[in-house]
């Protein structure tokens, strides 16, 4: 038996439905943003990171603030779709753990990051689009 084809993660094996689109370029575009102030409100976002317990929080706001911009990015582009919605939805996991339940932050912690955690675990789920100019593809199986 041979490994599967991994050209899911590039997206070359389904076509991208309206849904799956839109879902994609919102949540890209809100994890872009979201990331942000990671950067440019640095101190103050440090300051939240510090009350979550977490080591090294200035080094923390980097980390997730660079996975939020690229990883919103990745998704507008339609770039590892499947991977960085992993990604993001685990971050989504610890913001809801941390500052959500660790903290009670209703906003965005118990409302803003839910609703991103499920548009990724859709995104996972649908699977990644098609390049563009690329045919469909049936779904890749392993050939024997």
């Amino acid at each position: 038996m041979t490994p599967l084809d991994l050209r899911f993660l590039a997206g070359l094996d389904a076509p991208e439905d309206h849904w799956r689109r839109r879902v994609r370029l919102l949540t890209g575009l809100i994890f872009a943003i979201a990331g942000t102030p990671k950067f440019f409100a640095h101190g103050w976002e440090a300051g939240h990171f510090r009350t979550y317990g977490l080591p090294w929080p200035d080094a923390f706001v980097y980390v997730i603030g660079a996975i939020e911009i690229l990883g919103g990015l990745a998704l507008i582009a339609d770039v590892a779709v499947r991977p960085v919605s992993l990604l993001l939805g685990a971050v989504m996991i610890g913001a809801i753990i941390t500052s959500g339940i660790g903290q009670g932050e209703w906003i965005p912690s118990l409302t803003l990051a839910p609703a991103l955690l499920i548009a990724c675990v859709y995104l996972v789920w649908a699977g990644p689009g098609t390049w563009p100019g690329a045919k469909p593809r049936g779904p890749v199986t392993a050939r024997e």
